[in-house]
């Protein structure tokens, strides 16, 4: 198998102060890498000078040529932020200039079309948010070419050294008497791939004995591996590290083979030892038993009710509903109630809008168009007006956090089964957790199309869960729910299953509806009015897309230009 590893190393980006695990582990795996006999290992630091984009990318697009590699390993080593819950490495003239960035989700999607059979990116780069305007208006740029899909899709997987939204930590090696810093998760990983740990060793086919270390034992290994390190080196507890990973590959591939080294004696199978629950091991428990029907996980149960709308906003909603109702045919029961705040104006361009405090009422003319929805702290939104459906907007610290549309109501049939899934699916996706595995997504999806449920907050998380696992046939299938359930496209939906054009059916709204969408809309291919594009630089740092005060003004003009949908 021909492989190949571009290592990526910045210690000092912008005013960030310097990392001093960089260099090290950029060494480290450096010689993992040569000692496996990659037959190019690129080296692109800022130890001699600045580290641009464009170095990165030129690197990649000549060993992506057809025929080049079987394998190729991207890893970073320096800051990273997460906006929009979109992971962003941060190069050397980051964030003064918003394109010199690495924009990882766009780099995926990307390098699943490159043609390379395998590709796996390890970053052990924070996950924080953004801080500050400068670091929230970074765009990035994707560093892997744009191959237009005629290789087909690939698999790719990621490796995180932490949780999103959380820090990965550097730490003074007690081992040496000098000042030593090392990244825990890169010497952990390094670790494992040279075969320090036998936990993840697999036995491999041939002779001499041989070893090999697959992804999957290797993500289980690091979950536990780090947080011990940690609480070993700082006993005091106050440093928190869990590993993530997104595994797409078949259990047949591996990332090292280790000759002359083998499991100890008497042991069958992969001799993986589970780690003691971590946030992360309990989320994907929490998430499988509710797909199977069962109640959330305790450590859920608070956030879950949090997550959905309860009871008191259920009455609301009917009782919405049930005024609207009573003003005759010229008006559907649509419209939207906001808790947490208040709506300051709202606009539709197919219809005049009723406001009544915290609740908006549209007209039936309103369908397949969205709404411009403008809170009192000067904020906006832009919502899909879905028919027969009351969207319930939660709103915390002047951030939309939640919204439910309310469709499912109490003593209807299926409500008590689904119920703690919406719940489940509503908590663990406002904390970055939310994902499928690949051995419950498809009883996920029979979950949706056996109940006929069409709950939009499930659909828009289960399509981007559904993407990362790159199960394309689950997202056509979506796509195709969607329409016929509501005659209309959901934006995200559409996009994510290659589908952002014009149909039979309007697609609703002209954004993404979740905020991490934006940074896909390059390596999709999604060509958006320039009106919609720019609104990019008016986002509130969150789960949904919420433009700031001072973008709400461009936000209503495309919505007014576009009429609301594509």
């Amino acid at each position: 198998m021909r492989r190949a590893a571009v290592l990526i190393g910045v210690r000092e980006s912008g005013d960030l102060p310097p990392l001093s695990a960089v260099l090290p582990g950029i060494r480290d795996v450096g010689n993992w890498a040569r000692g496996q006999g990659f037959e190019t290992v690129r080296t692109l630091t800022d130890e001699h000078g600045k580290l641009g984009v464009r170095a990165i990318q030129d690197t990649i697009a000549e060993l992506v040529e057809p025929g080049v590699v079987d394998q190729l390993v991207v890893y970073f080593a320096g800051h990273g932020v997460n906006i929009g819950r979109t992971e962003y490495w941060l190069l050397s003239d980051a964030p003064a200039y918003t394109n010199e960035a690495v924009n990882v989700a766009g780099s995926v999607e990307l390098a699943r079309w490159c043609g390379v059979p395998h590709v796996v990116f390890v970053s052990d780069a924070c996950r924080t948010a953004a801080d500050g305007i400068t670091q929230q208006t970074l765009r990035g740029s994707d560093v892997f070419p744009n191959a237009g899909g005629a290789a087909g899709s690939r698999p790719v997987d990621l490796f995180y050294a932490c949780a999103l939204g959380s820090p990965a930590y550097e730490v003074k090696d007690p081992g040496y008497a000098a000042a030593r810093y090392d990244a825990v998760y890169t010497k952990a990983l390094v670790d494992a791939l040279t075969g320090r740990a036998q936990e993840v060793l697999e036995p491999a086919d041939g002779e001499p004995p041989s070893s090999l270390v697959r992804p999957w034992p290797l993500r289980t290994y690091l979950e536990g591996e780090v947080g011990r390190r940690l609480a070993m080196l700082v006993p005091s507890g106050d440093l928190i590290q869990q590993p993530d990973a997104i595994i797409t590959s078949p259990p047949s591939a591996w990332l090292s083979r280790l000759d002359g080294v083998s499991r100890p004696a008497g042991t069958r199978g992969p001799a993986v030892v589970e780690p003691p629950p971590t946030l992360g091991s309990v989320t994907r428990l929490a998430i499988d038993e509710a797909v199977r029907g069962a109640q959330p996980a305790p450590i859920f149960s608070e956030a879950a009710d949090q997550g959905i709308t309860g009871a008191a906003e259920l009455s609301e909603t009917m009782q919405l509903r049930d005024r609207l109702s009573g003003r005759g045919p010229s008006l559907s029961d649509s419209g939207f109630v906001v808790r947490g705040g208040e709506f300051a104006f709202a606009w539709n361009p197919a219809t005049p809008v009723s406001q009544d405090g915290n609740r908006v009422l549209l007209g039936y003319n309103s369908r397949g168009t969205s709404v411009f929805l403008q809170f009192g702290n000067g904020t906006a939104v832009m919502l899909p007006v879905l028919i027969g459906q009351v969207g319930v907007i939660t709103i915390q610290d002047g951030t939309v956090v939640d919204i439910d549309y309310g469709i499912q109501i109490p003593g209807e049939r299926h409500w008590d089964r689904y119920r703690p899934l919406r719940a489940l699916v509503a908590a663990t996706a406002r904390q970055g957790l939310f994902r499928l595995e690949r051995d419950n997504v498809d009883a996920f999806a029979i979950r949706l199309r056996e109940d006929r449920m069409y709950d939009p907050t499930v659909v828009l998380h289960a399509a981007y869960a559904y993407h990362e696992l790159q199960r394309d046939d689950l997202l056509r299938e979506l796509f195709e729910y969607v329409g016929s359930t509501v005659d209309a496209a959901l934006f995200d939906v559409a996009l994510l299953a290659g589908a952002l054009r014009p149909q039979r059916i309007p697609i609703l709204p002209v954004v993404p509806i979740l905020a991490r969408g934006w940074a896909l809309l390059d390596a999709l291919g999604a060509r958006l009015p320039r009106e919609v594009t720019d609104l990019r630089r008016h986002l509130v740092p969150g789960l949904w897309t919420q433009f700031t005060a001072d973008g709400a003004g461009q936000a209503r003009a495309a919505v007014e230009s576009t009429g609301g949908r594509l």
